[in-house]
């Protein structure tokens, strides 16, 4: 994919020291559990990492004496390998708290000094590289949660989240929460769930339209890679990551290089 100026103009760059980082650590679902953070930061510090982008299901509880002792522990964390994270949020993050958070001049909403929450539709450069977040999946048990506790209605993809990603234009990654409707595997042991199915289908609307490189997701579980045809003729490699106690299906590299060549 070509990386001419128009691909960025409605972009902004994350006010983040490493900014200019061309290698980035994608990490799935950890579901406020500090040790596989801890994991994550060993492995993206041995690798010369400095960001590290979380696909959501993080663990974002703040106000919950649980919750504000996860998000304390991973900014000590942070600090201790001299790290940054970027957040997608997921289904199960307190999406009210999130959309509450007070914004930087980049739009991201300010966890700490090193954590950053990227809103839906939001869109940044990072080492000459676009991004995108779209975040967001639907709960399919959330028959056996309490609504804003456990669920909330925020977390699928609404009608005002949709229009600010298809307005964003072009990127080259796509970071989501959940799986784009065209990707052909087989998800919770073949059920169809309608509203799962609803929301994955907006999303590959959306990856329709920004057509990009790449797309990270978590949500399901599975680690996986799989490129996905868009109707244009372009192929997106789509990445899904696992959760806690999956070892290194937690994460997933990404250069640069394999993004917009050399």
């Amino acid at each position: 994919m070509a990386t001419g100026d128009w691909h960025y103009r409605a972009m902004t760059t994350p006010p983040l020291p490493v900014k200019d980082t061309a290698q980035w650590c994608f990490m799935g679902d950890v579901h406020g559990k500090i040790r596989a953070v801890m994991a994550t930061c060993e492995h993206a510090a041995g690798a010369g990492i400095a960001v590290l982008v979380s696909v959501g299901d993080f663990g974002f509880f703040p106000g919950r004496a649980r919750g504000d002792r996860f998000l304390a522990e991973v900014e000590e964390a942070l600090e201790r390998y001299g790290l940054y994270l970027i957040l997608v949020d997921g289904n199960h993050d307190d999406h009210s708290a999130l959309r509450s958070l007070a914004l930087d001049e980049a739009g991201m909403g300010v966890i700490g000094p090193r954590a950053r929450y990227a809103p839906r539709g939001l869109t940044w450069v990072m080492g000459g590289v676009g991004f995108m977040a779209v975040g967001g999946a639907f709960s399919i048990d959330r028959w056996a949660r309490a609504e804003g506790v456990g669920w909330w209605r925020e977390e699928v993809l609404g009608f005002e989240d949709t229009n600010r990603c298809l307005d964003a234009g072009r990127c080259d990654v796509i970071v989501s929460h959940d799986c784009p409707l065209g990707v052909g595997r087989v998800f919770y042991s073949g059920r169809i769930v309608p509203e799962s199915e609803a929301n994955r289908a907006t999303l590959q609307a959306i990856v329709e339209s920004a057509r990009p490189r790449v797309l990270v997701h978590g949500h399901y579980h599975q680690r996986y890679d799989e490129l996905l045809e868009l109707s244009s003729g372009d192929l997106v490699e789509v990445v899904g990551l696992d959760k806690d106690g999956s070892g290194e299906d937690l994460w997933w590299d990404l250069s640069s290089d394999l993004v917009i060549g050399s």
